[in-house]
């Protein structure tokens, strides 16, 4: 989860009439010829009194009265947390500096999964990992049921507004299908590279924009056939104005969602930038400007039979995607300065998950450490920072953080009481200056050949990181060609002091056992006490995640049925 801003389109789906707010036509960007963009309707308004800004900070009522109108987020995805300009010097990133610096910098922040959509329905809804009616991995949606923390602002009379990849639930391909239930006012919704790449014509905004311009087919085939290793690997360059890149027409979405909201209410701001996932495919002047002063980029970890200079084009490309995601960041702070809003608003930046960018690949049996999916640091630690009206200046928690806390915070930020359901915990009080709770934060997944739970807790100014992974902790989200990963129930554990070894290559468990047995204990749900589970607790845990792919099914057949369409043969997440 991350950052992202720009300039552009309307607001809905691909396809149909544009209007903006007011029913007038919306325009289309200014460099595209008039008529050559499919322009998406707006959203339904829902009425409702009052509105503000951008994402993850809104009213902010502190305790000393203060109170900020806006409030906005913006979600990378696949953002590393050693990633930034603090641990790379080499990396140009003003917008995320300048927020840390008028702000708060968590350096221990963790998602609940590390995995797309079970990260993104965890914080939606301010709830851990496997809560009934979220995702357990990329093939469940989030439950009709549930409720968002969206919901609960736009119930409290807050604009609340989305761009871009949200990975909530199945998509129509102008983004309306439950928009409203989720609690969306006014959005343009899209999916990932990859799905832009595959699905033809309407899948979504940003595939209908393609084709209207004529590209889609050498996106496409650019996607699918530029990139090698699993996607990471992408040498040529994307033939596209910048313009037309997926992260800067997600950016151009926001902008254009913050001028057309309404003046005389407060607003949240959501922005889901699909970068930097892979694949690592960026345009030409994305590449000019990694290449600008011969940077080199820090090779990845336990990595000597990796070869040097494909970690570079990895890590070029990737940091080249980060940089551009900033600029836009950088943009949409411009927008809201413009509008005389951002002193009255709270923004954070954050993603939903890390990147394992081929760390361990030298000690990796069993996995290939590329993309997440994995229980180490470089998978489920994240970026976190927030700025905004009574949020102290320059300073940095050490004290481990959960993203799904961004839920409760927004709505303690806006006023909103926090449900009692929501078991994350509200960060206003550490953001206006108070000291940080010291408690576990988990992130777990339980898909296929990945079982396994992690815990970060700080004690005695040290902190400390427990694994337990059932058969062998992945270092990666793909098993390796050819090698079969250990099955079974036994559980691994695994201690890693991050203080003196941030990079987890030396497993401490046996020299202190009371505190793997001790920090056991705060793993979650089926994982507390890292103990095999017997068959009546595996039969238990199976029918939970049956029963939600049951439901996802279900919604999906009505989706189709909804459109007059047979399902196809393919996962709820295609």
């Amino acid at each position: 989860a991350g950052p992202r801003r720009a300039a552009g389109p309307a607001a809905r789906g691909g396809g149909g009439a544009a209007r903006g707010s007011g029913g007038r036509r919306a325009h289309p960007p200014a460099r595209v010829r008039r008529g050559c963009v499919p322009r998406p309707r707006c959203g339904r308004r829902v009425p409702a009194p009052a509105a503000g800004a951008a994402a993850p900070g809104a009213r902010a009522a502190a305790a000393a009265g203060l109170r900020a109108e806006r409030g906005a987020a913006r979600l990378r995805d696949q953002h590393r947390a050693d990633w930034t300009p603090y641990d790379i010097p080499a990396l140009r990133m003003p917008t995320f500096a300048r927020v840390a610096e008028q702000g708060t910098r968590f350096t221990q922040a963790i998602c609940p999964s590390p995995l797309c959509f079970p990260s993104r329905t965890a914080v939606a809804r301010g709830m851990s990992y496997g809560a009934a009616g979220s995702a357990f991995d990329n093939t469940n949606t989030i439950s009709a049921e549930a409720v968002t923390f969206y919901k609960l602002l736009q119930d409290a009379g807050i604009w609340t507004m989305t761009s871009g990849k949200d990975d909530l639930d199945v998509m129509s391909p102008d983004g309306s299908w439950h928009a409203d239930r989720l609690g969306f006012s006014r959005y343009m919704r899209s999916k990932g590279k990859n799905e832009a790449s595959r699905y033809h014509p309407l899948t979504d905004n940003y595939t209908a924009f393609l084709s209207s311009t004529g590209r889609w087919p050498y996106y496409r085939a650019m996607m699918e056939e530029g990139c090698t290793w699993d996607q990471f690997g992408c040498p040529a360059p994307l033939a596209l104005p910048q313009e037309d890149y997926i992260d800067d027409y997600t950016g151009s979405w926001a902008v254009k969602l913050l001028r057309e909201a309404p003046a005389d209410r407060p607003f949240f701001l959501q922005v889901n930038y699909p970068g930097p996932h892979p694949p690592f495919i960026i345009t030409e002047g994305m590449l000019n400007a990694s290449l600008e002063g011969s940077r080199s980029w820090p090779l990845a970890i336990a990595s000597r039979s990796l070869d040097a200079k494909v970690q570079q084009l990895i890590r070029s490309h990737y940091a080249a995607e980060i940089e551009n995601i900033d600029r836009l960041n950088g943009l949409i702070l411009a927008e809201l300065e413009a509008r005389g809003a951002l002193s009255k608003t709270v923004v954070c930046l954050l993603s939903d998950h890390g990147e394992a960018l081929g760390d361990h690949w030298d000690t990796a049996q069993f996995f290939t450490p590329l993309n997440k999916e994995s229980p180490y640091q470089h998978s489920v630690r994240v970026p976190l920072v927030c700025m905004g009206p009574g949020i102290e200046a320059g300073r940095v928690v050490e004290e481990p953080t959960g993203t799904v806390d961004l839920a409760p915070t927004v709505l303690d930020l806006q006023g909103v009481e926090v449900p009692a359901h929501m078991d994350a915990r509200s960060l206003k009080p550490v953001l206006l200056g108070g000291e940080p709770e010291s408690r576990p934060v988990t992130s777990s997944l339980t898909t296929g050949d990945r079982f396994f739970s992690t815990v970060l807790r700080r004690l005695g100014g040290r902190t400390y990181k427990l694994m337990c992974c059932r058969g062998v902790c992945p270092e990666g989200a793909r098993p390796q060609p050819g090698v079969d990963v250990p099955a079974g129930n036994v559980m691994v554990k695994k201690l890693f002091d991050l203080s003196r070894d941030p990079g987890e290559l030396s497993d401490v468990s046996s020299e202190h056992p009371d505190l793997v047995a001790q920090m056991a204990e705060m793993l979650p749900d089926v994982f507390r006490g890292c103990r095999a589970l017997d068959d009546e607790a595996r039969a238990a845990y199976a029918a939970r995640i049956g029963a939600e792919h049951d439901r996802t099914m279900e919604e999906v057949a009505d989706f189709f049925k909804a459109r007059g369409k047979s399902m196809p043969r393919s996962t709820p997440a295609q």
